[in-house]
């Protein structure tokens, strides 16, 4: 029996996800440092347009992580032997979460250290 494709049940899965993913390692690692972020910079006064860039930077780093995690899942049910091909598409799925992490850093340095230093 098919199930009914309307907005609340996309909703439904969409939380469910979430829920998932927030299961593993990394993606609780990636929350814990956005909230940490999100926690220090409501001390320092940004303006809208900085909050605009923290906000952009760490949902590029949970949506690469939460799209990782995916892969990883897709292969992990494509074989659980080894597979070198499924080594490099994993690789370069975190590749790409490095990459963000490595903007989304960038990002907090640029903004947050000049305003953290005037109270230095």
């Amino acid at each position: 029996m098919k199930h009914p494709n309307n907005w609340f049940n996309s909703l439904f899965h969409a939380f469910n996800g979430l829920r998932l993913a927030t299961k593993e390692r990394n993606v609780r690692f990636h929350i814990a440092a956005s909230a940490t972020v999100i926690l220090s910079s409501s001390f320092l006064s940004l303006t809208a347009i900085e909050w605009a860039f923290i906000a952009s930077a760490i949902a590029l780093v949970l949506i690469t992580e939460f799209v990782n995690t995916a892969i990883e899942y897709v292969c992990d049910l494509i074989t659980t032997n080894y597979s070198i091909h499924i080594k490099q598409i994993k690789d370069i799925a975190a590749a790409a979460v490095i990459i963000s992490a490595v903007y989304a850093l960038l990002i907090a340095v640029l903004i947050l250290c000049p305003k953290i230093l005037l109270y230095i």
